[in-house]
């Protein structure tokens, strides 16, 4: 095979002869790569092997954020519940607007609602705060709806001035909550 040379290149320093074969892949001018260069890829198992490992850690991953937000979302339902009945009950406290406050827990539309007056019936309509419902949570108890006193902050049924004490209980899969609410209007979870 010969060697053409094509000049002579000069770095500064030295002097070289540059030859064709130095600028042209051996494959060009009939030399063949060693064996070991040509196995440095990944193989189709190597790659399948990896992706299946990819796939599963991600499902995992998949699944403790599902769980994690399920359990957020029946805090957060809870939270809500509570805090609720607090306004409800402070409103009373305060005698805010000279009158009673309660709350409604509305199965039919999905709502809670906090009202003004001494019973749900017969409230100011325009004086309502509605909150829907979080979906996929149960609620049950003993009670749907409570009014607060004015001034004291007691529990009572609606329209009569019976004491009311009972609970609200939340369920989602494997989780429940109870809210307990006694006649004196205290609200323990």
């Amino acid at each position: 095979m010969k060697n053409y040379e094509l000049g002579i290149m000069n770095d500064g320093f030295n002097q070289t002869r540059v030859s064709f074969r130095n600028f042209c892949p051996k494959h060009i001018i009939g030399q063949k790569y060693p064996e070991s260069s040509i196995a440095n890829g990944f193989t189709l198992i190597e790659v399948l092997v990896v992706m299946g490992i990819l796939a599963i850690l991600s499902a995992m991953g998949y699944l403790v954020t599902i769980e994690f937000y399920k359990s957020y979302a029946f805090n957060a339902e809870r939270d809500t519940i509570v805090s609720l009945l607090q306004k409800a009950r402070a409103a009373s406290l305060s005698n805010i607007n000279q009158s009673p406050h309660g709350v409604y827990f509305d199965a039919a539309d999905g709502q809670y609602v906090v009202f003004q007056g001494s019973s749900y019936a017969g409230r100011n309509q325009l004086l309502d705060q509605n909150i829907p419902y979080s979906p996929g949570i149960t609620r049950g108890g003993t009670i749907n709806k409570v009014i607060f006193q004015q001034l004291t902050g007691n529990s009572m049924q609606d329209g009569d001035a019976n004491p009311l004490s009972g609970s609200v209980t939340l369920a989602e899969g494997n989780r429940s909550e109870t809210i307990s609410l006694n006649n004196l209007g205290q609200i323990n979870w």
